[in-house]
Order: structure tokens, then C-alpha cells, then sequence
């Protein structure tokens, strides 16, 4: 993600998903979530492992709950990196298997070269928006829901004085 990340991870309802090109930072997905009577929108290139994660999970998830998304990056005991996003729903890991997507076995891998991999990449880059474009986006509402505010916490007054006080600060 960009350095743009403020949070370590969001937890709300899923309600938009669309896709944009940007001039200078291409296709982007673009995940609209309410949580806590706030709309947030998470927007990732789609060329990235942290879009695989989420075009996946966006396959898997019921869109109908609340679920809970945090990205990650590190390096692993083997010295290689691992990125990508956690998705969470019910407080179960959702499951990023996606049955029909095309694949290669490591195999392929070792065999092949860059210019082969990026494109195999790159193709199942595609692959993803268009599945997400016909399985998700196109069973949401084109418009986003009126978004709930949280209800504001009321201090309830305890004796006649506080009351006097609160009338004071209206005026």
C-alpha cells in the first residue's frame, strides 16, 4: 500500500467495490467500507499482491456481514517477502482459495522466465477484475447506502445543577 496507510486495519461492512484508472498510478480497486458510522474507501493498484488478496477475498466474503481486513509485509525465515491482506469475518480467517483461478505449478515457476511470469501475472490480474466485476460489483447497488451515523453518546445529568450548567453551554 502507499504510504498513504493511516490504519493498521478496518473492520465494517463492505458496501462499494469499483474499479478506476488513474493518469499516473493505472487501475486501482477501490473497496468503499462504513464502520462506526464512517465511510472509509481503500483504493490499491490492482498490480500488487495486496489487490490479489483483497479482489480474493471479495470472492469468498458475505458481503451481508461485517468483516475485519488487515494488510501485512514481512520477511519470512526463508528470506523471502510475504505481503498481502488478512481477511476476517465472524472471527474466522477467510479463506482466499479461489477454485476456478488459473494457475501454474512451481514447477512452471523455476522453469520459466521473468517476461513469462510477469505476464502470467499480470493475466491473472485480469482474470480477478473480471470475475470480481461479474460476481460482486454487478450484485451491488450502484449507489452506496445512506451511510448510519453512529448514535452520539448523551450525558445524563445528575443532579439539578449539572443540568443549569448544560442549559448555560446551549445558549
Amino acid at each position: 500500500m502507499r504510504s498513504g496507510a493511516k490504519y493498521s486495519d478496518l473492520t465494517g461492512k463492505i458496501v462499494g467495490v469499483t474499479f478506476r484508472t488513474h493518469p499516473e498510478f493505472g487501475e486501482n480497486i477501490n473497496v468503499t467500507v462504513d464502520s462506526e458510522g464512517e465511510r472509509y474507501i481503500v483504493s490499491v493498484s490492482t498490480n500488487n499482491r495486496y489487490s490479489q488478496s483483497i479482489m480474493r477475498a471479495l470472492l469468498n466474503l458475505d458481503l451481508t456481514k461485517e468483516m475485519n481486513m488487515r494488510p501485512y509485509d514481512f520477511e519470512g525465515n526463508d528470506k523471502k517477502r510475504a505481503m498481502g491482506v488478512i481477511f476476517k469475518q465472524d472471527g474466522n480467517k477467510v479463506s482466499l482459495e479461489v477454485k476456478n483461478a488459473p494457475t501454474k505449478d512451481a514447477d512452471w515457476f523455476k522453469k520459466a522466465n521473468k517476461k513469462d511470469i510477469k505476464r502470467f501475472f499480470e493475466d491473472l490480474s485480469d482474470w480477478y477484475v473480471a470475475e470480481v466485476e461479474e460476481k460482486v460489483i454487478s450484485q451491488m447497488d450502484a449507489d452506496l447506502p445512506k451511510l448510519e451515523k453512529k448514535a452520539e453518546k448523551v450525558k445524563v445529568a445528575k443532579s439539578t445543577e449539572e443540568v443549569e450548567e448544560a442549559e448555560e453551554v446551549e445558549k
